[in-house]
């Protein structure tokens, strides 16, 4: 049977519990993800329990980071549709 822990941390406003999981090819402990509720976090444990005694290797879950200039395209595509509605003005977009 695999060895998944769920982790509580203590924040000053709210309360997480990250699930590791210890893996089998190496044994050392791996992150696997962060929950903000122990219904979640239990739930993944168990699937990912089952995950591991089945033989397949489970994908940490992370978020892509965006560039400076990934998130700047984003935003001015969505300027240049705001300001085709009038709801900006031109100003304001030469301004961003």
């Amino acid at each position: 049977m695999a060895t998944v822990t769920i982790q509580k941390y203590t924040g000053i406003r709210k309360v997480s519990y990250a699930v590791k999981y210890k893996d089998p090819a190496t044994g050392k402990w791996k992150y696997y993800a962060t929950f903000s509720k122990w219904k979640e976090a239990n739930q993944s444990r168990n699937d990912l329990r089952s995950l591991i005694d089945v033989g397949q290797i489970p994908k940490p879950k992370k978020r892509k980071l965006l560039t400076f200039s990934e998130t700047a395209n984003i935003l001015d595509g969505l300027w240049q549709q705001k300001l085709a509605k009038n709801e900006l003005s031109p100003e304001t977009v030469e301004g961003y």
